[in-house]
This record gives structure tokens, C-alpha cells and sequence, in this order.
């Protein structure tokens, strides 16, 4: 688990710190520009938690959510150097950080299912630790790609995905975990 916070908060940070060198370079695209899709890329996370935060907990298998959030993300992510518009870019980066609402609080919710709250609180304070590492490292990856070629940020995007995507289906299911 907490190699996919880290590896998951990778991939956050690379889609959300080559954006505006996107905007700004393959867009030609002004620094309100660049600001404005930063900020729909946040707004559009910060609500799809809020929402999905109230029903992802309470299905049978929360992790599915975590796995749809995954494979939307990435998906709508990579369609950004295709086609080289603001209202595209805006649109497929805002659908991108909705599904991206999905995985946090599926994740959470995995790991608050542990009934030994010392143990939750361990787990946790070892899963924040994680993704905020790959938080703060991505930029190293995701910088010198977009130095090499606007595009290899996104196709390490998508193998950070894959990666991920087999890390979340290799956790026990919740209330395997839990017992």
C-alpha cells in the first residue's frame, strides 16, 4: 500500500507539474492561462473527494473505486498532448482530477478499516509519509522528461498506472485486511 501512495502521488505530481510548461509551451498559453487549468485541476479534485468520500466507504469493495479513479486519471491525463487546445486541455485535465476524487478516500478507506487504532494510526501516519515523498521526488522525474519531449511526462504517466494499478490489485480485500 504505501508504495502506491508513493508511486500514486508520482503520478499526480507529474500530470499537475508539466501542466503549466503545457500550457505555457504547446498551448502558447500566458501564465493566467497556466493558472486557470492549475486551478481546475484542484477544484476538480478537492470537490470529487468530498463527493466520492461519502459513498466510497460504504461499498462492498472500496478498492474498485480506487481502481477506476486509477485508470480515469491516467486516461484522461495521457489525451492532453494530443490535441493541442485550451478547452481541450481544460476539459480532459478537469475529468482527469475528478476521477483522481476517487482514489484518495477508496485508499483512506482501505486503511481505516484496520480495527486496531494504534495500528490504523501507524499505518496511516506510514501511508502519508509515502505519498508525500512521491509528492515532493515527482518533479525530478517529471521535469527533465518534459525537457527531453513534452510527451514522455505522460507515458510515464501511464507506466506509473500500470504499476499502480498491480499494487492495488494485489491488497487483500478490506474486510481481509481488517481481521
Amino acid at each position: 500500500m504505501y508504495l502506491a501512495a508513493f508511486l500514486m502521488d508520482s503520478a499526480v505530481m507529474v500530470v499537475f507539474a508539466t501542466t503549466p510548461f503545457f500550457v505555457l509551451t504547446q498551448l502558447g498559453g500566458d501564465e493566467a492561462m497556466a493558472g486557470v487549468v492549475g486551478a481546475i485541476q484542484t477544484g476538480a479534485y478537492a470537490l470529487s473527494c468530498l463527493v466520492s468520500s461519502r459513498f466510497v466507504a460504504q461499498t462492498q469493495h472500496g478498492l474498485r473505486w480506487a481502481l477506476l479513479g486509477i485508470v480515469l486519471f491516467v486516461f484522461f491525463s495521457c489525451l492532453m498532448p494530443l490535441y493541442h487546445h485550451y478547452i481541450f486541455c481544460s476539459v480532459v485535465t478537469f475529468l482527469a482530477f475528478v476521477a483522481l476524487g476517487l482514489v484518495w478516500p477508496a485508499l483512506l478507506s482501505w486503511i481505516g478499516g484496520e480495527p486496531d487504532a494504534s495500528r490504523r494510526a501507524k499505518q496511516m501516519s506510514y501511508f502519508t509519509i509515502a505519498a508525500g515523498c512521491g509528492f515532493a521526488l515527482s518533479p525530478l522525474m517529471g521535469g527533465p522528461l518534459y525537457d527531453l519531449d513534452y510527451r514522455l511526462p505522460f507515458v510515464a504517466l501511464a507506466i506509473l498506472g500500470f504499476a499502480i494499478l498491480a499494487l492495488i490489485l494485489s491488497l487483500p480485500h478490506e474486510k481481509e485486511h481488517a481481521a
